[in-house]
């Protein structure tokens, strides 16, 4: 059982295994909470009024300015998460490599699992954890 000193001590004494205890302990509730399993808390505006669709937008936002559209590209997304943003680039930009790295070793194990269909390549830091070719 976590206590209120786990999240306290988490957030200062601020070493890798903090930082991943708590994101693997907060990605869930962010995910409950949003319904959906994007990590980032998005960009609203008027249109954009619920937690999905303003992640959707920040995330469209982002392709727009790096020009995602213009060319064909290959990005790291550095501290990707579950991979969800990365998904829905893939999905606008079908002819995108799209590389994931992240500190949380079970969250690129669910996002492996989970697309495992589409070509994303997921890194764990210092080896490689899933490649589609």
């Amino acid at each position: 059982m976590l206590s209120i000193s786990d999240f306290i001590l988490w957030s200062l004494r601020k070493n890798p295994k903090d930082v991943t205890a708590m994101y693997e302990t907060l990605s869930p509730l962010m995910c409950n909470i949003t319904h959906n399993t994007m990590l980032n808390f998005g960009y609203w505006d008027k249109s954009h009024n619920t937690p999905a669709l303003a992640q959707k937008n920040m995330c469209r936002i982002i392709a727009d300015i790096a020009g995602f559209s213009n060319s064909r590209h290959t990005i790291l997304d550095v501290g990707s998460g579950l991979c969800s943003p990365a998904m829905y680039w893939k999905s606008l930009y079908p002819n995108m490599d799209i590389h994931c790295i992240n500190i949380s070793f079970q969250q690129l194990h669910h996002a492996a699992n989970a697309y495992a269909k589409n070509k994303l390549i997921i890194y764990l830091p210092y080896r490689i954890l899933f490649t589609i070719a």
